[in-house]
């Protein structure tokens, strides 16, 4: 099976995020701004700035191929609300491209200089480990 882990992340927190879910995976966490060939299991994660997501990811999103991937999973850090998790999966499911219900979102409250705690990214190895597991089953 072959896992991918992708993410979009301008202040480091989402990339904290996606770097322990490649832990999980055995892979490497790329941005979304390098190549991606495709993948059995293609983990994404993203975040949002004045409400919407970042270009890069929009624009990674928009080039995926449904045919390239099997499954999406999405995980997101936010300050407080779903937005982020709920935008990706809405524009994979405009795409026909399948994801998982289950998503991972990393809340970090209001202030922009937290930084993933140690809960938060033994909650995202747990969630990603499910994933696997699901997936493989």
């Amino acid at each position: 099976m072959d896992i991918e882990v992708y993410y979009q992340s301008r202040g480091g927190n989402t990339k904290t995020i996606a770097e322990t879910v490649a832990e999980v995976a055995g892979v490497k966490a790329h941005s979304v701004t390098e190549p991606f060939e495709g993948a059995d299991l293609l983990f994404l994660g993203g975040a949002v700035y004045g409400f919407k997501l970042d270009d890069s990811l929009v624009e990674f999103i928009n080039n995926l191929d449904s045919d390239k991937v099997g499954y999406v999973a999405v995980f997101g850090t936010s300050g407080l609300s779903r937005t982020p998790v709920k935008a990706i999966t809405k524009a994979l499911g405009l795409k026909g491209i399948k994801f998982f219900d289950d998503v991972y979102l990393a809340k970090m409250g209001l202030s922009h200089k937290s930084k993933p705690s140690a809960g938060q990214r033994e909650d995202a190895r747990s969630w990603a480990a499910g994933i696997i597991k699901e997936f493989e089953s």
